[in-house]
């Protein structure tokens, strides 16, 4: 997995350099060994070991075209759960200009009438794994970021915790566990609801409420009616479950996304205009139940950052916060649990 200072070889002309900051649309900014800094795609680096060997994990554009070549007669997903209600993994191909994929946007799928209430940890090979709690709104996706076509041989895998939210108050807790492997997953591409575009999916399970067997089987009958040990809940109460569903738990704080007349605002006021925003969508998320929220302060000199956590500490509230490099943010967002 590739992380800011990684060194990499550029594919197309084997510079050298070290990789400075991830930018949109699949693309990141090399700062070549004699000081220039240039944009690439994502998928033209190539990480280098200490030595300056190539990680023999990571595929070229040569090898990444017989993946797709190996799939060219695939046209339908051999999942057949992907038009049933319940929940999906999405995989969504991203192309370069020459068509190629350099990149995956991954999305959580919420195909049901129910808010899911849910715990997400994350994990490549030989990487530490991140976990993210986190709710998705009734028929909604849900962002995961972006996945780099050369991971696809680093073993992703994702293990879901989730329950769903209704007036009658939650269901019962399920797991469900995705290993991603290469040959596989290029055999899963087809439809995903509330996608227009073909993605790679997988069915992660239904939900509480929906039509199951009637037919009560031994394990079943054996879960109700043996003790099980009390287990900690993962989910909280949810103040206003309606509002809970709507609430976006992220807020771009840049002065550009708060006021349109942003150019025309004195620069003694700008921060105070964050901070304002800042306070209020905090307050909002405390009022709701909400457990984690995410606060886009961009990387620049750091004083909206410094001045957010000099308040976060100050809020009896706020469990804990991180400003640690995220798949989605960068370093440009702190992650706060409430």
């Amino acid at each position: 997995m590739l992380v800011i200072g990684n060194k990499v070889r550029l594919v197309n002309t084997g510079d050298e350099g070290v990789l400075a900051a991830f930018l949109e649309d699949g693309m990141v900014n090399v700062q070549l060994e004699d000081g220039t800094t240039i944009p690439v795609f994502l998928d033209d680096v190539i990480p280098l070991n200490n030595d300056g060997s190539r990680n023999t994990f990571i595929k070229t554009k040569s090898e990444e075209k017989k993946y797709y070549k190996s799939i060219d007669n695939v046209s339908e997903s051999s999942d057949k759960k992907s038009t049933e209600s319940g929940l999906y993994l999405a995989f969504e191909p991203q192309p370069r200009p020459d068509g190629q994929t350099a990149f995956f946007d991954m999305w959580i799928v919420n195909n049901s009438p129910y808010v899911v209430v849910f715990t997400l940890e994350f994990g490549m090979r030989n990487l530490p794994s991140k976990k993210s709690n986190d709710h998705i709104s009734p028929y909604a996706t849900y962002s995961l970021g972006p996945l780099a076509f050369h991971h696809l041989n680093d073993g992703p895998w994702f293990k879901l915790d989730y329950t769903s939210m209704t007036t009658a108050g939650e269901g019962d807790r399920k797991q469900s566990e995705v290993k991603i492997k290469a040959k596989q997953f290029f055999k899963r591409m087809g439809k995903v609801p509330l996608i227009a575009k073909d993605c790679h999916v997988y069915y992660f399970g239904s939900l509480e409420g929906e039509k199951e067997s009637r037919e009560e089987s031994l394990k079943s009958y054996t879960r109700k009616n043996i003790k099980e040990k009390p287990v900690e809940k993962l989910y909280y109460k949810i103040n206003n479950l309606k509002e809970f569903s709507a609430f976006q738990n992220e807020i771009d704080l840049h002065i550009y996304m708060l006021r349109e007349d942003f150019d025309l605002l004195p620069k003694k006021d700008i921060l105070r205009i964050q901070l304002e925003h800042f306070e209020a969508f905090l307050a909002k998320a405390i009022e709701l139940g909400v457990r984690k929220v995410f606060l886009i302060h961009g990387v620049g000199k750091g004083k909206l950052k410094g001045e957010i956590h000099t308040r976060l500490i100050k809020n009896h509230y706020v469990k804990s916060f991180k400003n640690e490099y995220h798949v989605k943010y960068g370093y440009g967002a702190t992650e706060v649990d409430l």
